[in-house]
């Protein structure tokens, strides 16, 4: 695997979900953005002990917005997007997924999504 990875996310005091995703996501990218609008639960603790780069936002209603003020500062090879609410899961098929996004030149991939437990 030669490409860095980056994972965004928007986020407003979510810490109570946060360390079950950030555990989930640990050790699969180079860089963790994370996009505040809002925090003031400990959150932003959270996110700064990941190494994630923070960015204020004053949120617009607008998650396409938000989500782009951490997209354009991204410069990593691929990037990907993840609610704080969210986990990766089956983390033995990373690399084979990343591997074939190089190989296939793809732009995108659709991650099968498993909700409402």
């Amino acid at each position: 695997m030669n490409s860095s990875v980056a994972f965004a996310m928007i986020f407003k005091n979510d810490v109570d979900v946060l360390p079950v995703c950030l555990e989930s996501i640990k050790g699969l990218y180079d860089e963790l953005w994370a996009v505040d609008t809002g925090s003031t639960d400990g959150s932003r603790d959270l996110f700064g002990k990941a190494g994630a780069k923070i960015i204020d936002f004053t949120w617009v209603n607008d998650f396409a917005a938000a989500r782009n003020a951490a997209w354009t500062q991204i410069k990593t090879d691929l990037k990907f997007w993840i609610d704080s609410d969210d986990l990766i899961c089956g983390h033995e098929n990373w690399d084979y997924m990343i591997r074939r996004m190089e190989e296939e030149n793809l732009d995108g991939v659709c991650l099968e999504y498993l909700y409402a437990f």
